[in-house]
């Protein structure tokens, strides 16, 4: 058809037949506009379709050989009145760049700048979906849809940016068409948009009409449509599932619900087995808190907006409603202690009812209310219930004799705190208090930290003392809390004194500041912003003094200490304590005293008083040198921190279970005086460790050399970095320090309790950052006047030297002896590292240590069993009366060692010794003390008692 109705085969000529008969190509004399190609007429829809098709190939060879389209002729379609026909089903490829702009009526969207084409479709009275949303389609495409001819154009739809789910900025149109009428479609872009596009033209049998739901009484829904068309059949589907197939001609149906919630109904027609689209609606089927055990909860301070119409009967009658049904839930739990108004009074439109029910669970048919009300406000129903924090109940909310309709539930927290605001203050001293915000309301008062004004209550303080007030919210359970002190109210004018948020713990705060005696304040707390903090909330208030200034404290060798201080305020009395216990009680203006002190090392604190409240201490320590003669000093080097290996401890342990008592732990060597039998430097591996100090490494230097006293020194980062350079350096035999080696040492020098190999797992204090293989020896060193020192590579139980731990220059360990016997070792190992290998093993470690530093054994004098009096490796009733003979029969010899005669281990040699010994051996549970009960061998833990081995046991210890 043309525009004029015309048949396109009337524009057909004798002519064009002979062309065709022909295959030839022509032009008609009669139409001027019309060539015959073969046997297709440029006329024809079929050459139209195939003219766009040759043009875009053509196009694509034009722009790819000039870049340019310009001068080419438009499209066939480029105007209204050369429109390509296409019918339902049709996908057609079109191109805008060479087209022209096109002025239109509006239609949903406006003309663009760039080209456009037309196409044209007669209507077939189906529901057409026509759209670019297609792969092949370039660029932002508008689409508008005209009913009439193109002198006079009549929108239908338009669209730009449709949401296709191909890609955005494409277009998309939808409407029903009447049958036998014509629409015209122009295609175009956005702006100066133009290019490829892809178009589709699909038609469906059109949707039901005017389709209604009616609310859903007694969970059914009446739902009504109209057929535009008859159908084959029709499907009503609920939240997408089909519940009903119906015939084509029918045009309502009842849906029933489940309560509760809300459903989508929709409606499709089929024709042919295809459906229409969707017609869809909504239907609040019941309510979601029809039942108690679906209760929707409501706030301390609330207002709820609700509807019963389609409640049912929970059977819950709370004998205030005369049976009332029609019944919804809410649940309500009370942010703090007090009376609450839950109430129907306002907004409510039909005579309500009311009931409280006990929260812990839903009630069952038969149970008692708490509290109901039937006409408390004219029809409608109110209560007032005090509530404790944390109770909840069940709100029944009802009808008289079943009646429904809408109403509005609201509940009034009356439980406002009696300090909510400033002027009602409640006053408080120093102490802790419990508090909650939870039923507080928002002053105004912005404290100018944390956002806005917060919900908050208020406190009165007055200053106790001159000195430092302090007040924070540690120890608050849960919540974001903030803090301000004021001069005054702020109604009154006050300002802000000082203000918190976050300070404390966390999301705690604190304040402190110095204040006035006599001096009030004004407190105010709450939460960040406007947060609520919930009950168990904690407020701690205090006023301490001022702390004393600027103490020095100086020793001398006597132990008397000289204190002096500065007060910064005037004291009712000042205290000092030693080593946390009162030493003394001075006036409140004192600025100087005396403390007398041992040994050892002292904390001293000095404290004001103001009132009975003490202000915060200020401390010093001081060393005072005392005689270590004859005892084992340990030097602990080791600082407090997240270090494996605590050396320390794992010596002392070891020489407990050694029987070694005699030892002292000091934390400077600074207050060892005389010469101790031995001296443990236990300095730690980094980042728990310490260097020597000048004063230590010196006096190390003249023990060693001047007073014969051994020396061990632990560490590795005394080699590993570079070190303070002291006496120590002179005799540690120690090298040049190298780089740092392989950083993993199983090596350790010898013990007979080791395996052959002397090796045993090591544990790192940090590892990966321990330089624990620095040692570098020097085989030489000008020591006592020049005399050549030995170096000892360290050996295990058979006499076999451990190699080094990564090639011949690292050593973990050196072991010197001087000309004159003193030995010093020098580990840049851990004496606890070897705690790998379990306690036994570093105990025995550390007895090859002290061995090779005393020169005996690691109890002192010769090694026995005890027990053992008559030397003959056994323990039994010989050994008893070995013990009676040399006591009581004159002429019996002395036993070989005493202190294996010495059973019970009290220091001498008596008939109570061989009574233990019987007793020991016959009674159970009695049994000599260390050295190890037979067979095994030690030295003696109390070698101060006089005792000794006259000459070493041959049988059973070495």
């Amino acid at each position: 058809m043309d525009r004029a109705g015309r048949s396109l085969k009337s524009w057909q000529s004798p002519d064009e037949d002979r062309c065709c008969a022909q295959r030839s190509f022509a032009r008609l004399p009669d139409h001027p506009r019309c060539w015959v190609i073969g046997c297709i007429s440029t006329e024809t829809p079929s050459f139209r379709k195939l003219f766009h098709v040759l043009n875009r190939l053509v196009l694509a060879f034009v722009v790819t050989l000039f870049g340019s389209t310009t001068g080419w002729a438009q499209p066939l379609n480029d105007e209204c009145v050369g429109a390509e026909p296409i019918a339902c089903g049709d996908i057609v490829i079109g191109d805008t760049t060479i087209a022209t702009p096109d002025t239109a009526p509006f239609c949903f969207t406006s003309d663009g700048t760039a080209g456009g084409v037309w196409y044209s479709f007669i209507g077939t009275g189906d529901e057409v979906v026509l759209t670019t949303c297609n792969a092949a389609t370039t660029y932002d495409t508008k689409l508008r849809v005209y009913t009439g001819d193109c002198s006079v154009l009549n929108c239908v739809v338009g669209d730009d940016d449709d949401a296709c789910t191909f890609a955005a900025l494409r277009s998309r149109v939808t409407w029903v068409s009447d049958p036998g009428v014509e629409y015209l479609i122009l295609v175009h872009g956005f702006s100066s948009g133009a290019g490829t596009f892809e178009l589709s033209l699909d038609c469906f049998a059109p949707p039901v009409a005017g389709l209604v739901c009616s609310p859903a009484l007694a969970l059914d829904s009446d739902v009504t449509w109209t057929n535009p068309i008859p159908y084959d059949s029709i499907d009503v589907l609920v939240d997408g599932i089909v519940e009903q197939t119906l015939p084509g001609t029918d045009e309502s149906t009842t849906v029933s619900f489940t309560a509760g919630g809300t459903y989508e109904v929709c409606v499709v027609g089929f024709v042919g087995g295809t459906p229409s689209t969707e017609s869809c609606c909504s239907v609040d089927a019941g309510i979601d808190n029809d039942e108690c055990t679906s209760s929707i909860s409501v706030g301390a301070t609330s207002t709820t907006v609700f509807d019963t119409t389609v409640a049912t009967d929970s059977g819950i009658d709370s004998g205030c409603g005369f049976g009332g049904t029609n019944d919804i839930w809410y649940d309500l739990t009370a942010t703090c202690d007090g009376d609450y108004t839950i109430s129907l009074c306002a907004g409510s439109s039909y005579d309500t009812t009311l009931a409280l029910w006990d929260g812990v669970t839903c009630p069952v048919a038969g149970d008692a209310p708490l509290d109901c009300d039937n006409d408390g406000c004219g029809t409608q129903s109110e209560i007032v219930v005090a509530l404790l924090a944390g109770q909840t109940v069940y709100v029944q909310v009802a009808g008289f004799l079943g009646d429904v309709g809408a109403g509005t539930l609201t509940v009034t927290n009356n439980a406002a705190p009696l300090n909510d605001t400033c002027d009602t203050a409640e006053v408080i001293t120093d102490g802790t208090y419990t508090w909650t915000n939870a039923c507080a309301s928002v002053s105004g008062a912005s404290p100018g930290c944390g956002g806005g004004a917060p919900v908050d209550i208020w406190y009165e303080y007055t200053a106790a003392c001159d000195g430092i007030m302090t007040i924070d919210t540690e120890g608050t359970p849960t919540g974001d809390t903030r803090l301000a002190v004021w001069d005054a109210c702020p109604s009154s004018g006050g300002l802000i004194v000082e203000c918190n948020d976050d300070g404390g713990t966390g999301l705690l705060s604190l304040i402190d500041f110095t204040v006035v005696a006599g001096t009030t304040y004004f407190i105010q707390v709450g939460g960040f912003t406007t947060g609520t903090v919930p009950a168990g909330a904690q407020l701690t208030v205090g006023c301490a003094a001022a702390p004393i200034q600027d103490l020095t404290c100086l020793a001398d060798p006597s132990g008397d200490v000289t204190l002096s201080w500065l007060n910064p305020s005037v004291y009712d009395s000042i205290e000092v304590d030693v080593d946390g216990l009162l030493d003394q009680t001075l006036a409140g203006t004192a600025v100087d005293a005396v403390v007398s002190t041992s040994s050892g090392t002292h904390t001293i604190c000095v404290r004001g008083i103001i009132g009975g409240v003490p202000s915060g201490d200020i401390c010093c320590t001081v060393q005072i040198p005392g005689d270590f003669t004859g005892q084992v000093v340990v030097l602990n080097g080791e600082e407090t921190g997240t270090g494996l290996v605590d050396s320390v401890t794992a010596l002392t342990d070891s020489f407990d279970g050694l029987g070694i008592t005699n030892y002292a732990v000091v934390d400077s060597l600074d207050i060892v005086g005389g010469n101790p039998e031995v001296i443990y430097c236990v300095m730690g591996t980094f980042p728990d460790d310490r260097e020597l100090t000048v004063s230590e490494g010196d006096q190390l230097f003249d023990w060693i050399v001047n007073q014969g006293v051994p020396v061990l020194v632990s560490a590795g980062d005394l080699w590993g970095f570079t070190p303070i350079v002291t006496g120590w350096n002179e005799v540690d035999g120690v090298g040049t320090p190298v780089d740092d080696g392989a950083d993993a040492v199983v090596q350790q020098i010898a013990s007979d309790f080791l395996a052959a190999d002397g090796t045993t797992p090591y544990v790192q204090d940090n590892p990966g950052n321990d330089w624990i293989d620095e040692l570098h020896p020097v085989t030489e060193l000008a020591r006592n006047g020049g005399a050549p020192v030995e170096l000892l590579r360290p050996a295990n139980a058979a006499g076999v030297a451990i190699p080094a731990d990564s090639g011949p220059d690292f050593l973990t360990a050196l072991v010197y002896t001087d000309d004159d016997g003193t030995t010093t070792i020098a580990m840049s190992t851990e004496i606890g590292g070897y705690n790998g290998g379990g306690a036994v093993e570093v105990q025995a470690f550390v007895g090859s240590l002290h061995q090779a530093l005393t020169g005996g054994s690691t109890g002192g004098g010769n090694t026995f069993s005890r027990g053992d009096c008559n030397d003959d490796g056994g323990f039994d009733i010989s050994d008893a009366v070995t013990s009676l003979s040399a006591l009581f029969v004159f002429g019996s010899p002395t036993p070989p060692c005493l202190d294996a005669c010495d059973t019970n281990d009290d220091g001498g040699f008596d008939i109570s010794d061989p009574v233990f010994s019987l007793s020991s051996l016959f009674v159970m549970g009695s049994v000599p003390p260390a050295p190890p009960t037979f067979p095994a061998c030690g030295g003696d833990p109390t070698p101060a008692d006089g005792l000794d081995c006259a000459s070493d046991p041959t049988t059973a210890c070495p």
